[in-house]
This record gives C-alpha cells, sequence and structure tokens, in this order.
C-alpha cells in the first residue's frame, strides 16, 4: 500500500543531526523519509526510535551531490553482503553512502 507522504502531515517529524534527514512519524502505523518514495509499517514509534538511536543501517544513493535515495535497512544481518549486491546495481554517477541517523558510518556487522 503506498503512501503519499508529501501531502500527509506527519504527527512527529524529526530532523538527522547533519540536517540531510527529516524522518517524519505517523501515528497510523508508518515512517517515511521526507521526500523520499521509502517508508515501512508497523509501530511507528519503536520503527523511528530504532532509526534515531542509530540501530538501523540508512542507504543513501547520492547522484551530483544530491540524496537521490534514501531507506532503512531493517533486518539486514550481513552489511557487507549487501553493498556488495548494491555495488553490482550502483549507476555510474551515483554513489552509495552506507550510515546512521546521527551520520557515523554504518558498521559492517549487525545492530544488537
Amino acid at each position: 500500500m503506498a503512501h503519499d507522504a508529501d501531502r500527509a502531515k506527519p504527527d512527529a517529524a524529526h530532523r538527522s543531526p547533519d540536517g540531510a534527514l527529516t524522518l517524519n512519524v505517523f501515528n497510523a502505523g508508518w515512517v517515511a523519509f521526507e521526500g523520499f518514495e521509502w517508508h515501512a509499517h508497523g509501530d511507528a514509534a519503536a520503527l523511528a526510535a530504532e532509526i534515531l538511536a542509530d540501530h538501523v543501517t540508512l542507504d543513501l544513493r547520492w547522484k551530483h551531490g544530491a540524496i537521490e535515495d534514501v531507506r532503512a535497512l531493517f533486518g539486514v544481518d550481513d552489511i557487507a553482503d549487501y553493498l556488495t549486491r548494491a555495488e553490482k546495481y550502483q549507476l555510474p554517477d551515483e554513489r552509495i553512502e552506507l550510515r546512521t541517523w546521527s551520520g557515523a558510518p554504518a558498521p559492517s556487522h549487525p545492530f544488537p
């Protein structure tokens, strides 16, 4: 089920420390990054808490110096394998950044 996150009003919005991302929380049961298609359904408060606590790897796709896409990698156990697969389909002018909400590089092992 797709959502029109640009028209829906979030119940809460969180700005990343570096100002690059805004995580919108919808009490109807989903979270989304403002301006991007990715979203996740479930306990919105719990999903947001995991992201905000740096317990989830974020996959940012950069193109021409701007973020073109972002998604939270819930349930990815092997970050190195994920990156290897992602790079296989990486566009020539695209840069992949795996990081946490705070902007720190994502660890190469799964979060506890």
